[in-house]
């Protein structure tokens, strides 16, 4: 191989590499996390997380929040402490059954940064089975503090909706039902218990 064409190869090489780094996106991620409650649980608190790439500044954002509306309703949405600090507001719609659509958004240009941007509050409807609910995003829509739309990924994440334990916290046997026995006896005394009787002097 001449010596021409070993440097045309070479240079070949180079605006490959240079045109492969440049086409590298970074992305912002949204995540869901997790919760979980009894049927019949109502205002758990679900979050969203907001984590950036260098780079990547996300002053606004829009998004859909899905699940199974035959197991979980939505009663509200507040902002979370990242949209708190970069003061945005918060405001939601039901798009549709089993989709709610949040947006996250100011009068202003400040970057939101990594955190909790948002927390839905579920309630698992009284006839929901046991199992993992699973929540997940789409259409998000995340822009910079010019409007112009930043690359995003998203994870889902889940409620889990649990059995009553006998015997636990809150079922048969539990801990709240020795209290109630105990403040029944307890009443029982105290309406039972004689009046003291002074001694009579004769």
């Amino acid at each position: 191989m001449s010596v021409k064409k070993t440097i045309l190869l070479q240079i070949m090489m180079i605006v490959m590499s240079l045109s492969l780094s440049s086409s590298i996106c970074y992305a912002s991620t949204l995540t869901v996390g997790e919760t979980g409650g009894l049927p019949g649980h109502r205002g758990l608190y679900l979050p969203v997380y907001l984590s950036s790439e260098p780079g990547e500044d996300v002053a606004g954002a829009q998004l859909d929040v899905v699940f199974d509306s035959t197991m979980l309703a939505v009663q509200d949405v507040i902002a979370g402490p990242a949209a708190a600090a970069a003061e945005k507001e918060v405001s939601f719609s039901h798009f549709a059954a089993g989709r709610v659509r949040i947006v996250i958004t100011g009068f202003n240009q400040n970057v939101i940064s990594d955190g909790v941007v948002a927390y839905t509050l579920f309630d698992i409807l009284g006839s929901a089975p046991v199992g993992a609910e699973t929540v997940s995003l789409s259409d998000v829509l995340l822009a910079d503090p010019d409007g112009v739309e930043v690359p995003s990924t998203t994870v889902s994440g889940s409620i889990d909706i649990l059995a009553a334990t006998p015997g636990g916290f809150n079922g048969p046997g539990g801990i709240l039902s020795g209290m109630a026995v105990f403040l029944v006896i307890g009443v029982w005394v105290i309406k039972t218990e004689k009046p003291c009787m002074k001694p009579s002097p004769y």
